[in-house]
């Protein structure tokens, strides 16, 4: 395994893992601009 690949396959893998993370944050702040209808 290159350098190369083993860098790209860490990102990858890093980037799913914080895939929920980050549609968590997106989601708050779309509630957060988003008026509330309560």
């Amino acid at each position: 395994m290159s350098p190369h690949s083993l860098i790209l396959t860490t990102s990858a893998i890093t980037g799913l893992r914080s895939l929920p993370f980050l549609s968590f944050l997106i989601e708050r702040r779309f509630d957060l601009t988003r008026p509330h209808n309560r």
